[in-house]
């Protein structure tokens, strides 16, 4: 039968609107295609794992600090510029701040001869621009460092500039006298800022240090290594003879302290009877941030990071990221980034 050619063009039109459409599709009600769904966004690659020290486990930060409520010295030792490390010290101080025990933080960074400055700035009576600049604080403070001092000013918690002054200390290393005569030589003022005295005991410490900074270069430093540890130990000591109530959170490079070691062994030498509990951090070698069986017993926790994308300038550091080194067998005695609980594929 023929189709009158009028009738033809306005199925033809129709025809022509759904060549591209679904099979579904009626003459002026064609439907657009289905709209594909987003690709997810790739999982974000781990950038550190906890693990228990012991046990060379994953483990989380309330886990750490259900154990560290029970102790009197609580370690940090971070790997400088660290911005996991600088996540989970403020986050560890926060967690501490439990209001059974008044809490106060002992601080490497801050040398011993500019406590006034602290002191007053956490009182309100120095601003914070006069006070980075007297304390000769880096640009990388803000991000670090800062948060800590800045949460102690708003809970009126005390900060102690735990360290002995640098060029105390290197003028020590490089004179000929002995320490008692040393610290003699000084001024008074000068004399408060050290330690009564120091030692230098050449036991697994220096052993790690003489294998990082080679033994002829390490000789004459880790005397002033020593009176370093003796410094920051005894600032910590005298506090907690004061105040004996008070908990201190003690951040630190994480060399002097790796293993129970350098100021662990030297505060515990002057307080024999307090708990001290230490979470140390840790480059795996790799990038993988796999457990490093050298880690075993390098803190109660290890923090384990990825290497820093550039190599550092300039020669061995104690004070920078340590050396892998074998540990004792047995011990002597913003938030954080998400954790991640599960063991990385080695």
């Amino acid at each position: 039968m023929r189709i009158p050619l009028l009738l033809l063009v306005p199925v033809a039109f129709a025809l022509a609107g759904c060549v591209t459409t679904s099979s579904r599709c009626y003459p002026r009600r064609c439907r657009a295609p289905a709209p594909t769904a987003p690709m997810p966004p790739p999982a974000k690659a781990a950038t550190h794992v906890l693990y228990d020290g012991r046990l060379g486990t994953p483990t989380t930060l309330d886990n750490f600090v259900a154990e560290a409520l029970g102790t009197d010295l609580v370690v940090f030792g971070e790997l400088h510029g660290d911005p996991v490390g600088a996540a989970y010290q403020l986050a560890l101080l926060k967690k501490l701040d439990r209001g059974v025990r008044p809490l106060a933080i002992a601080m490497e960074f801050f040398e011993a001869d500019v406590q006034y400055a602290l002191d007053a700035y956490l009182a309100g009576e120095m601003d914070e621009e006069t006070f980075v600049k007297e304390t000769k604080r880096n640009a990388a403070y803000a991000k670090t460092h800062g948060p800590l001092v800045e949460w102690a000013k708003a809970n009126g918690a005390p900060v102690l500039a735990a360290n002995a002054p640098r060029k105390i200390v290197s003028g020590y290393r490089k004179s000929d006298l002995d320490y008692d005569a040393y610290r003699e030589s000084l001024a008074e003022e000068e004399r408060a800022w050290l330690p009564d005295a120091t030692t230098v005991v050449e036991d697994a410490y220096w052993e790690r240090f003489a294998a990082l900074m080679g033994e002829k270069m390490a000789k004459p430093f880790f005397k002033s290594q020593s009176l370093w540890d003796d410094a920051m130990a005894e600032s910590m000591a005298k506090f907690r003879d004061a105040h004996p109530n008070h908990r201190i959170l003690f951040v630190v490079g994480g060399f002097h302290v790796t293993g129970g070691l350098g100021t662990i062994t030297k505060y515990l030498q002057r307080r024999p009877n307090d708990k001290v509990s230490a979470l140390v951090m840790s480059t795996s070698r790799d990038g993988s941030l796999a457990w490093d069986p050298d880690d075993h017993h390098a803190g109660n926790a290890v923090l384990v990071v990825k290497p820093p994308k550039k190599r550092e300038r300039g020669g061995a550091n104690p004070h920078t990221r340590p050396k892998k080194a074998a540990m004792p067998a047995k011990p002597t005695t913003p938030e954080p980034p998400a954790e991640n609980p599960a063991r990385p594929q080695s």
